[in-house]
């Protein structure tokens, strides 16, 4: 992989312009991407499966599984697309190289998780505000291994001189990215009422609506309403597998949250270009 080779314009962006950009990224390369999140889900769907069904506070446990599981998998996802966008092609081959040549970067983003998801549990700002000091931690990691450059250090600076932007836009994927869950979720359970014949999540939420009338009691609905959503094992897969059909979009975008940072912060696309000029340089006789 070489900087000097991006595949991208590197020009300032917004976070609705990384959106954008993330989306066609996937589109590009969604049977590689799709199959590769499921299959990331796969262990968190056979968790929910066998051990979360009907338990208390099931639907925390089965998020924090997930939150675990995407963080090897953001380094694999991080890697691919820095090797997509600066000149090379992203292939299983290339993922899969990814667990052996960063297994640090994985251990050191795990760790990050959990003190993340320890400042979801308490508080969710905390957790927000952890996530924004520690998001770019799996990009710095793999672009400094990839490039052999100090971007640890750099990433560390950028991100105390731009925090407060970091963080809303981190919300804003966020938000877009529960929108986007709540379509996802409403798709496969449209999909599995016309392959199965029976609704594990809308359906059922309509059964529970048409007890809404006369002698209606507020306390029983609501608590059935909760026991479907977040104790269900149905209900609690289909949302575990719209959760990683989101998370590759959520997650490039962030990237190239990334790369704009670097841009508008560090001239980075000046640098690259200095560093095409002087290959070019070099090369002629």
């Amino acid at each position: 992989m070489r900087l000097d080779r991006a595949t991208i314009p590197l020009e300032p962006r917004s976070v609705g312009h990384c959106i954008d950009l993330a989306t066609s990224f996937f589109a590009a390369h969604a049977p590689i991407l799709a199959a590769l999140n499921l299959l990331a889900a796969l262990p968190v769907v056979l968790f929910v499966q066998f051990w979360c069904h009907d338990r208390p506070y099931a639907w925390l446990i089965a998020a924090g599984a997930c939150l675990l599981v995407t963080g090897p998998l953001g380094v694999i996802l991080t890697r691919g697309v820095a090797e997509a966008t600066f000149g090379d092609r992203l292939t299983w081959s290339s993922l899969l190289r990814t667990p052996a040549a960063l297994t640090d970067v994985m251990a050191n983003v795990l760790g990050a998780r959990v003190l993340i998801a320890i400042g979801l549990v308490f508080c969710v700002l905390p957790g927000l505000l952890a996530a924004s000091w520690w998001g770019f931690l799996a990009e710095s990691r793999v672009l400094a291994k990839l490039h052999r450059k100090g971007h640890d250090r750099r990433t560390g600076e950028l991100i105390k001189a731009d925090y407060s932007d970091l963080t809303l836009r981190l919300a804003l994927l966020i938000a877009f990215g529960g929108f986007l869950w709540l379509l996802m979720l409403l798709t496969l359970d449209a999909a599995v009422t016309v392959v199965w014949g029976g609704s594990p999540l809308v359906g059922r939420l309509s059964e529970l609506g048409q007890d809404i009338g006369i002698g209606f009691d507020g306390e029983v609905f609501f608590t059935d309403l909760g026991t479907l959503m977040f104790q269900d094992r149905a209900a609690l897969i289909l949302q575990v597998v719209a959760f990683f059909l989101v998370y590759p979009v959520i997650r490039i975008a962030w990237y190239f949250c990334y790369i704009d940072l670097r841009v508008r912060r560090d001239c980075w696309d000046m640098e690259l270009a200095l560093q095409h000029a002087t290959r070019q340089l070099e090369s002629s006789p």
